[in-house]
């Protein structure tokens, strides 16, 4: 199966001001049946769980998909989300 990119993604985005949480979440028109997975890092090895993160400084987060017939992006290729 191919693997998904991060142009198959729609990663929303937010300012997050100092004390707010902010909820990650994504989209993937294209890509039935889509399990986004959440992450620190680019090279998409540290995973979050906890998908509401207040950061305490400027942070970017990377999305990564699975799917239907879809393996996941590949180390250095999920959308951002700063």
């Amino acid at each position: 199966n191919p693997r998904a990119t991060a142009a198959d993604i729609t990663a929303n985005s937010g300012t997050i001001c100092e004390g707010d949480d902010f909820t990650l979440s994504a989209t993937a028109p294209g890509i039935t049946n889509p399990v986004f997975h959440f992450y620190t890092d680019s090279d998409l090895s540290n995973e979050i769980m906890d998908l509401t993160v207040s950061p305490a400084t400027t942070t970017t987060y990377y999305v990564s998909v699975t799917g239907d017939n879809v393996c996941e992006n590949a180390a250095g290729d999920g959308a951002e989300l700063v």
